[in-house]
């Protein structure tokens, strides 16, 4: 499975083509990026809209080759990260995931 990037995203860590997305309140926001750089335009998909899995998924499928990882950050529910890793799991299914989490606690500034 995925595993916890819990100290934050490390830009020397992305490889050619990894995938990074971003779940907030009310959208998933996905963009490439290569050699630490975004290589492609932010695309971003209402998560409460019934279609947004389709959407995302033909938007996937039409950058052809696998993603090297896919960073995921999230606040949204677990329901939306998982429909999402099932998602990419079932085109690439050895696809390594990395969520990304922000520490409760950091530099005197506590998120609620």
């Amino acid at each position: 499975d995925g595993h916890s990037a819990a100290d934050g995203l490390d830009p020397a860590g992305l490889d050619a083509m990894d995938w990074l997305f971003d779940f907030g309140n009310t959208r998933v926001k996905w963009a490439m990026a290569a050699d630490g750089e975004l290589c492609s335009a932010v695309r971003a998909y209402a998560h409460g809209d019934a279609a947004w899995q389709d959407a995302l998924g033909v938007d996937l499928a039409a950058h052809g080759g696998a993603p090297a990882r896919a960073w995921i950050a999230a606040v949204a529910s677990e329901d939306a990260v998982a429909a999402v890793v099932a998602l990419l799991r079932a085109r690439w299914p050895q696809l390594d995931t990395v969520r990304v989490a922000t520490p409760a606690l950091g530099a005197g500034v506590r998120v609620a």
